[in-house]
């Protein structure tokens, strides 16, 4: 069976919290919100206004997972730190953006799920496959597959009480987490919105190949030189979420 996804051009605050309402899943108890704050210095992170009204509406908390590099945000205020405190919550709220990431070939709700909800440590254990003192090392599609399987043990805590937001705007070669990042180099796509973290990356992937966009060949060569689809592979094979998928677009 085809996991649904749910999908809009429009590119607007206002959408996102549409899309939610579309879903029709409603986040319940204490609301963890995942997102991406951006490294200082990088241009194309998502601004707080655009988040501001689904986080408002379902009532959420915002987490935040330090980095596991030197950097601004390698160290913060621990009381929102959901790889420590994942247990406070009921529910998670996983708000991406996506576009590509140096390592990972392309950063969306598995990156968030994984890396993004991993403690500082945890971060360094995925990046290493499970060898933490490896964690800029490690063979490269084992690497991806440690993502895989984090993010399915985030998903799978949740039994359930999880929805996925992936922004398609701004879209960069380099991760937000980059303080210094190229510009985007095509045209904003829309937003999704599913339960299945694996198949809403599936659909952006899909979106970004079949666009017609001159600049996506910059996204292509940066996904298919990381071996990025290898994540959705190796989620697949653990038998976590769907890569086949029902795009239901939305006015």
């Amino acid at each position: 069976m085809k996991s649904k996804v749910l999908f809009t051009k429009a590119m607007k605050p206002e959408a996102v919290l549409k899309m939610y309402t579309l879903l029709g899943k409603e986040l319940t108890g204490r609301i963890a919100v995942k997102l991406h704050s951006g490294e200082a210095g990088n241009q194309n992170f998502l601004r707080p206004e655009f988040f501001k009204p689904i986080i408002e509406a379902v009532g959420g908390t915002i987490v935040e997972c330090n980095t596991a590099y030197d950097g601004e945000r390698n160290s913060s205020e621990k009381k929102n730190y959901v790889g420590k405190h994942l247990q406070n919550y009921d529910s998670l709220l996983v708000l991406s953006h996506f576009k590509d990431h140096p390592m990972g070939g392309y950063g969306g709700a598995l990156k968030q799920l994984s890396i993004g909800c991993a403690s500082a440590y945890g971060k360094a254990y995925i990046h290493g496959a499970g060898v933490p003192e490896n964690k800029w090392t490690s063979d490269h599609d084992s690497f991806l597959e440690a993502m895989a399987d984090a993010a399915k043990s985030v998903h799978e805590y949740f039994k359930g009480q999880t929805v996925y937001i992936n922004i398609m705007k701004n879209m960069s070669v380099d991760c937000d987490c980059c303080a210094v990042a190229e510009d985007p180099c095509m045209e904003d796509i829309g937003i999704l919105i599913s339960d299945d973290p694996t198949a809403i990356d599936q659909a952006c992937i899909d979106l970004v190949y079949h666009s017609d966009d001159p600049g996506r060949s910059h996204l292509i060569e940066r996904i298919e030189s990381r071996n990025g689809v290898h994540t959705l592979e190796a989620a697949a094979a653990l038998g976590f979420g769907n890569r086949q998928y029902e795009l239901i677009e939305i006015d």
